[in-house]
């Protein structure tokens, strides 16, 4: 008597090999919305761990982090040198990885940190609103064992910079100053502001999005803008 062959027919292997392929799309599934949920989280924690500093700059400095060049001359005419903060505008700069992103970031971990050297530690007499924070909130160069050389600017989860721009209350200034001057200025608003606050600041992070090309109309920015995690 023949011994019955006991093994796996070519169909039973390919459906074996289908079950595991679509299992492991849906762990893979899984663990992607997992990992970004996470991300998410932590990123709306540190925005909230930013304002809650910022608002403590404010309560020193008298205003909130802004690099802008403001010197009044003869008849309260104020002149405005916009500086990083002003430059990165939301309504504008919609990819992370531009410039204007790392330069506004790079001042606004200065000023909360006070590290204005960017060695990773404060400096001697500057205050610091941004006490033990999670280091992985930058992007920063470090040695083989682990310690900060050189600090560019506060990171997200997702691995670009945070946004953090005063564009549209640099708008305001002019508008106050031009009040305060006796003129009758035009105050920017809807799409001719570069921002969305104009009291306060703008800080967001895009969520991961880096939209390539970057979006021109005003109803792809707006559609792309719904996706980043922000304070307005």
């Amino acid at each position: 008597m023949r011994k019955k062959n006991s093994a796996f027919t070519l169909i039973e292997m390919v459906v074996v090999m289908t079950i595991i392929v679509i299992l492991s799309g849906l762990v893979v599934a899984v663990v992607g919305y997992v990992n970004r949920k996470s991300a998410m989280t932590r990123a709306s924690t540190e925005i909230a761990t930013f304002l809650n500093a910022c608002q403590n700059y404010k309560a020193d400095a008298g205003r909130y982090p802004q690099d802008t060049q403001i010197v009044t001359g003869a008849n309260n005419k104020a002149t405005f040198t916009p500086g990083d903060t002003d430059k990165l505008k939301p309504k504008e700069h919609l990819v992370p990885t531009s410039s204007e992103y790392s330069n506004a970031g790079k001042y606004l971990y200065q000023q909360l940190t006070g590290d204005k050297s960017l060695d990773g530690i404060p400096d001697d007499g500057e205050p610091v609103y941004l006490k033990d924070f999670d280091s992985r909130m930058l992007k920063a160069d470090r040695d083989v064992t682990g310690k900060i050389i050189k600090v560019y600017c506060f990171w997200d989860p997702f691995g670009y910079p945070y946004g953090y721009s005063t564009a549209a209350m640099l708008e305001e200034q002019k508008y106050q100053a031009g009040l305060k001057e006796g003129s009758v200025p035009t105050r920017p608003t809807g799409v001719a502001l570069p921002g969305f606050n104009l009291t306060t600041f703008d800080l967001w992070s895009t969520a991961g999005n880096k939209p390539n090309p970057a979006p021109t109309s005003d109803i792809a920015k707006e559609s792309e803008q719904a996706k980043w995690l922000k304070n307005w």
